[in-house]
C-alpha cells in the first residue's frame, strides 16, 4: 500500500500489528505515523459518518 503524507508518497507497512503501529518508509527513513491516523466509520451508503483517533 502507498500512503500520502506531507505531500509525498511513501510505502506503508503495518509491520507491528499487535501494537497497531503503521510505518511509512522511503529509501532512507522509516517513520511511525500511527499517531496521525484516524479510524473512519462508514454508513450503509458507504459515506463516512464518524472518525476517531486510534
Amino acid at each position: 500500500d502507498y500512503v500520502l503524507h506531507e505531500g509525498r508518497t511513501y510505502i506503508a507497512s503495518a509491520n507491528n500489528i499487535k501494537k497497531r503501529k503503521l510505518y511509512i518508509r522511503n529509501l532512507t527513513t522509516k517513520t511511525c505515523i500511527t499517531d496521525r491516523m484516524i479510524k473512519v466509520f462508514l454508513g450503509r451508503d458507504g459515506l463516512p459518518v464518524k472518525a476517531e483517533s486510534w
